[in-house]
């Protein structure tokens, strides 16, 4: 696994080092810790955040813990998840055998390539140069913002100005829950708007749906009215796209596999429907742990890859009422990126976190000190 220790075996003294042969050519994970073994007892005094470090490809000191595992073994462990890509270095100078020796200086490179992410910002009111600097922080290759009709074009503009040059892929969100998506006269203002706003900016790559009928009570017994009414506005919404020459997204859970409609649409798949009607559907798969992960999503993504089409994970950063399985709200911002990595590997997707402002709550919770 990609989390899974690497050696580095150093024999101190007689100048001589054994690595392990992938050491240096494959991108590690965004987690990855370190054991480094040395030929000879240590004197543990001597290893510090001064002689013993890992260097970010800017030059930075990225922050560690160090772990003296037995006398000749330590751990190097990010306290944070690696974010900037490149070549990063890990740094031994001035550590102390026993006797009071120094080790010869010793420094080893590894490689990390982020995952490519995305995220959701809802609240369009606060556009701010901050978050456009954290989205490319955080090497975001696609952000989905909610629409507001209301605002002038200077609420959008910079900010949007920003994300085009960092080559960030910003998407016209319509989102709504229960049976908000019947309102009429707002799909309509959000359809004018859009077309308004490309046709004079051409910021957008594209719409992106977040439709959640489902969570209306009356899905309990009028499933498949419901499904009939969710499936005529998707086709709306992907007319729309395609006049503006856009892509189309839309959100599903991930249970929507296990969902069969028949109405006048026809009889089949809830999800396969919606991935044959859009460009990439994002499965909304809200659980926080990877392992549990990888199975509700392998149907959809099969089904996907027989259709050429693509597919974003997402993940769950806000708190959640539904159980402490839903989110990551209450785990460490390492735990996120692991599973994060995992998944992009399983999948070879985009993985998209739900959403801005929880997302960069947990990485400032849990910021080392």
């Amino acid at each position: 696994m990609m989390s899974k220790l690497l050696g580095l075996y150093t024999c101190i003294f007689a100048l001589c080092l054994l690595l392990s042969p992938s050491a240096e050519a494959a991108d590690v994970s965004a987690t990855k810790q370190w054991t480094i073994t040395f030929s000879k007892p240590l004197q543990h005094s001597s290893l510090s955040a001064q002689t013993m470090y890992i260097q970010t490809p800017s030059g930075h000191i990225h922050p560690t813990h160090i772990t003296s595992l037995n006398d000749t073994t330590v751990q190097l462990k990010p306290l944070s998840p690696y974010i900037e890509s490149g070549t990063y270095t890990i740094v031994i100078t001035h550590v102390e055998d026993i006797t009071g020796t120094h080790v010869t200086p010793y420094t080893h490179t590894f490689s990390f390539t982020p995952v490519p992410k995305a995220t959701w910002i809802w609240n369009a009111y606060a556009l701010h140069e901050e978050d456009a600097q954290f989205l490319i922080d955080q090497h975001v290759t696609k952000v989905y913002v909610q629409v507001e009709s209301e605002l002038p074009d200077v609420a959008y503009v910079p900010f949007f100005e920003t994300l085009r040059a960092n080559d960030i892929d910003i998407y016209a969100l319509e989102g709504f829950a229960g049976l908000q998506f019947q309102d009429v006269e707002k799909t309509a203002r959000f359809v004018k708007w859009v077309t308004r706003f490309q046709q004079q900016y051409q910021y957008f790559t594209g719409i992106h749906l977040d439709i959640e009928p489902y969570t209306d009570p009356s899905w309990q017994w009028n499933e498949q009215s419901l499904l009939a009414q969710y499936f005529t506005h998707v086709q709306q919404l992907q007319a729309t796209s395609r006049a503006l020459n856009l892509r189309f997204e839309i959100d599903m859970p991930f249970w929507f596999d296990e969902v069969t409609y028949t109405n006048h649409f026809g009889t089949g798949n809830a999800a396969n429907w919606l991935i044959d009607h859009s460009d990439e559907v994002t499965i909304m798969a809200y659980r926080n742990d990877a392992s549990a992960i990888v199975p509700l999503v392998a149907d959809e993504f099969m089904y996907a890859q027989q259709q050429q089409k693509q597919m974003t994970i997402a993940l769950e950063t806000a708190q959640s009422f539904e159980g402490d399985f839903i989110s990551f709200y209450d785990v460490s911002a390492l735990t996120l990126y692991e599973a994060m990595d995992t998944l992009h590997h399983t999948y070879d997707a985009t993985i998209a976190i739900h959403y801005l402002p929880t997302w960069q709550a947990l990485l400032q919770q849990h910021k080392p000190k």
